[in-house]
């Protein structure tokens, strides 16, 4: 289900509510060649259609969240401003800012928002800027609880688990468990060839982490549950194929989106050899089941196949893609049975 965003700049960053309701957009809107305004759109999904239109920002919007009540929202843009919106009535109820850099910092004067992510109870939230602080907010007395260590910069995204204690953050190569309460990281196990972290997550459990590793072949990857108290692989999935990075994984560790899949190593020899080029098309997006090696639906939608910014709703039985100015849906949860949840997957099993 396809819908067009009418505006002439790009979507800089876009959440859906936890129900499936609402979308909230930040992009830009440039009236005539002088003038520019940065906005937070809301959109009732079913009627597509939009509801609001914030327009507090002075710069480029580029980090949102929404609570799981769907009521309030967070936005954070390019010059470090997070404002903590009210999506009844579309009023800014608190605003934020990402502290200064120190004259040291390796990126001085540089204080835009990557990522931000609420707690289960809706009384904190987590920001992590471009250099790749984590800061530790609280809402009600709209004050910032702590600043964490840097550990790398260009953030990806971040997570906080169901019991709101630890947050993942996430950088192109690696992914940080932090302890929220203790104030402090929670390093993991080295020694991986490359390890594929960008788009980790949780498992619904919130004890393991889910995520992408290189193989110990070219182009293959696994997918490996790793427990977080002990660091160690409590899973992994068979060895596949792909060509690119780029993957989103379900909470349930079973299924990944990901362009190009195979599990054949002599699909990868035709591909490189140009054999059979089409077999690894990265412009072919696939729906993967890891637990069997199954390819379960090709994504196909408006004419164009080379989908990116793919990821799950809340209940994982939607999978959604924003592209330019267009909103892509595909409904997965008549896959397979395990698929919609009827039943939890096990790694021991």
């Amino acid at each position: 289900v396809p819908f067009e965003l009418p505006y002439t700049e790009t979507i800089d960053t876009y959440c859906i509510s936890p129900d499936e309701s609402i979308l909230l957009i930040g992009t830009s809107i440039v009236d005539d060649l002088s003038s520019k305004e940065y906005v937070v759109q809301i959109w009732d999904l079913k009627q597509k259609s939009p509801i609001l239109t914030l327009k507090d920002h002075k710069s480029r919007i580029t980090a949102s969240a929404i609570s799981s009540d769907g009521c309030y929202a967070l936005t954070g843009d390019f010059d470090g401003a997070i404002l903590y919106w009210s999506l009844v009535d579309g009023k800014v109820l608190s605003k934020f800012e990402i502290p200064p850099p120190e004259s040291t910092d390796y990126f001085p004067g540089i204080r835009t928002v990557s990522a931000l992510a609420f707690t289960p109870d809706q009384k904190r939230f987590v920001s992590i800027d471009y250099r790749g602080y984590l800061q530790y907010w609280d809402i009600e007395n709209k004050q910032e609880v702590f600043q964490a260590k840097r550990t790398f910069s260009f953030p990806h995204g971040i997570e906080i688990n169901p019991s709101g204690k630890i947050a993942l953050l996430k950088f192109t190569h690696k992914s940080y468990p932090y302890l929220l309460q203790e104030n402090q990281y929670l390093h993991r196990k080295e020694g991986y060839i490359m390890d594929l972290s960008r788009y980790s997550t949780f498992h619904e459990n919130g004890k393991w982490i889910i995520e992408m590793q290189s193989g110990d072949e070219f182009y293959s990857r696994k997918v490996v549950y790793i427990d977080i108290e002990t660091k160690e692989n409590v899973w992994e999935s068979r060895k596949f194929y792909v060509v690119g990075n780029e993957y989103s994984l379900s909470r349930n560790g079973q299924i990944v989106i990901i362009p190009s899949i195979t599990t054949d190593i002599d699909d990868v020899l035709a591909s490189i050899l140009q054999s059979n080029p089409s077999i690894l098309n990265p412009k072919k997006t696939h729906v993967f089941n890891v637990t069997n090696g199954e390819i379960l639906r090709t994504l196909k939608g408006n004419g164009r196949e080379d989908f990116t910014n793919l990821g799950f709703s809340n209940g994982e039985k939607t999978i959604y893609s924003l592209e330019e100015k267009s909103l892509y849906r595909w409904d997965i949860s008549n896959l397979t049975s395990h698929v919609s949840g009827a039943s939890i997957f096990q790694p021991n099993e």
